[in-house]
């Protein structure tokens, strides 16, 4: 007899003592939790990760979402938006970094970005800010006011 077996989705939560605890409150905050996820990669490929938030701004989790090679990586907004309702986020800010050291975003990251306001939209989800990160700064959407959503 043939049985027809579901994937079961696990989410693990590691709750921190209140002082490790990060607000996100600048583009600038958020660029340098970046970078420390990113470190060992920064300079050598592409890294895609989302930070995921409560209402307050409090860093619930991050997830990588994907790494690349040197001058790209593939993102699943279904991915990146699933996992964020799975943790009861209310808002997100993702980042992926340039090895080239160049911080301006291409048209395939203004597009990407488009489209994942455009998932975050229909789940009522804020995506507070796309940052693009270097070794020695980043770019923000929101600071630059592409997105349409409240900065940080």
């Amino acid at each position: 007899m043939k049985t027809n077996l579901l994937c079961e989705l696990q989410v693990r939560y590691k709750r921190k003592k209140e002082s490790e605890k990060h607000q996100i409150r600048e583009s600038a905050q958020a660029a340098d939790f970046f970078r420390q996820i990113m470190r060992d990669e920064l300079m050598v490929r592409e890294v895609f990760v989302a930070m995921y938030l409560n209402r307050a701004n409090y860093v619930i989790g991050y997830h990588i979402c994907s790494i690349g090679g040197k001058s790209g990586t593939i993102v699943d907004n279904k991915i990146i938006l699933c996992t964020g309702l799975l943790c009861g986020a209310s808002s997100l800010i993702v980042a992926h970094n340039h090895p080239s050291g160049r911080a301006l975003p291409s048209n395939h990251d203004r597009v990407s970005m488009q489209s994942l306001v455009n998932g975050c939209k229909a789940i009522d989800m804020l995506l507070l800010d796309s940052l693009i990160i270097v070794e020695d700064g980043h770019y923000s959407f929101a600071d630059e006011g592409v997105l349409p959503t409240p900065t940080l």
